[in-house]
């Protein structure tokens, strides 16, 4: 047993779905107790496999003074929110207001692979909600909504891409001028959609362009492919250029 170094964002494990626990032996034992030593020396609320590097569907949680974990956890959340703060290890140093259900049922397995269940309001359904996001792949920031914009913060990115969507208003970037002012990127997504919408581009990159008028645009679309290879070369330049100034 022994304290793990945590993943920060960035790390592409963060954004991975974890693998279902099939095995419950040794190992798995040895990866809940790491994971409970590590989360307690951060000290922290919750601990998900994913953040020690380990793409397995396991947490552990530490509420009330009362330490635990779930394997392979199946949520029913109740349909009162909750708003209250909120923060992550993998993303130090920032807090923000994040809704949630206010009631949680857990269902899982111990380590033993034991059935358990675990019913809570308040702290433990946000931890164990949280947890569970980050064995989908889910950081808590995508969940903070229209609270608060995180283009605002510095997470460590070389550039911020926005994406701007033709089902959306031409009036987006007005809206949410500080997403696309930090943006050195727009994608304008879905294009193959504007024959059937009264979406205007021109008035979309013009008032784009208002609140930031070096932002770079490309037109793109998942069905043709229009623009995939240009936003691939993007990203293929922006990366050769951060690693040659680092």
């Amino acid at each position: 047993m022994s304290v793990q170094e945590i993943r920060l964002f960035g790390d592409p494990v963060l954004r991975m779905p974890a693998q279902p626990v099939v095995d419950f032996d040794k190992e798995l034992r040895t990866l809940v107790k790491d994971l409970t030593e590590t989360m307690m020396d951060a000290p922290g609320a919750g601990l998900a496999a994913p953040q020690i590097g380990v793409s397995l569907r396991v947490f552990t949680y530490w509420v009330d003074d009362e330490p635990g974990h779930l394997v392979n956890p199946d949520l029913d959340l109740s349909e009162e929110l909750m708003d209250g703060e909120e923060g992550c290890l993998s993303l130090p140093d920032l807090v923000f207001d994040t809704p949630r259900a206010r009631a949680v049922v857990a269902k899982g397995m111990n380590m033993h692979g034991e059935p358990v269940v675990i019913e809570g309001s308040n702290l433990l359904a946000r931890a164990v909600q949280h947890e569970t996001d980050h064995l989908d792949g889910i950081l808590f920031i995508e969940n903070v909504g229209n609270l608060v914009c995180p283009a605002g913060f510095d997470l460590g990115e070389a550039h911020k891409v926005v994406i701007a969507s033709v089902t959306e208003g031409e009036d987006k970037p007005l809206k949410y001028p500080n997403m696309f002012a930090a943006s050195s990127l727009m994608l304008v997504s879905k294009v193959d959609l504007l024959p059937h919408l009264d979406f205007d581009v021109d008035v979309l990159i013009a008032n784009a362009r208002r609140v930031n008028p070096s932002i770079a645009i490309i037109r793109v679309s998942a069905t043709t492919g229009e623009g995939i290879d240009r936003w691939l070369r993007w990203m293929s330049a922006a990366r050769d250029m951060a690693v040659a100034s680092a």
